[in-house]
């Protein structure tokens, strides 16, 4: 259970983000579809694929059906931080 906690708080972190920068930039994007399209609307596709993949690997493989580990969850975490940090540089100052 914790690593599945773990590995949904992180997708949540992931979302929260994206969606930040969205809201910066006008758009409201209420889904995670909506999410993804508006990435690729504003040319931020290699941003899009890291969200879509942490959705996939966090939220669906590991939350939902537990297909994780410690190490795995680790890793995932550590793309985490460096997605945050990407849209940290992408927020207005």
């Amino acid at each position: 259970m914790l690593l599945r906690d773990a590995a949904e708080k992180g997708w949540l972190a992931v979302s929260k983000a994206v969606e930040a920068l969205l809201r910066a930039r006008g758009i409201d994007a209420r889904t995670y579809r909506e999410r993804r399209d508006a990435l690729a609307r504003l040319g931020l596709d290699y941003l899009r694929d890291r969200y879509a993949a942490r959705e996939k690997f966090l939220h669906i493989d590991c939350f939902y059906d537990g297909l994780c580990d410690e190490d795995f969850v680790r890793r995932e975490l550590d793309k985490v931080r460096e997605i945050i940090d990407e849209v940290k540089e992408l927020l207005p100052k």
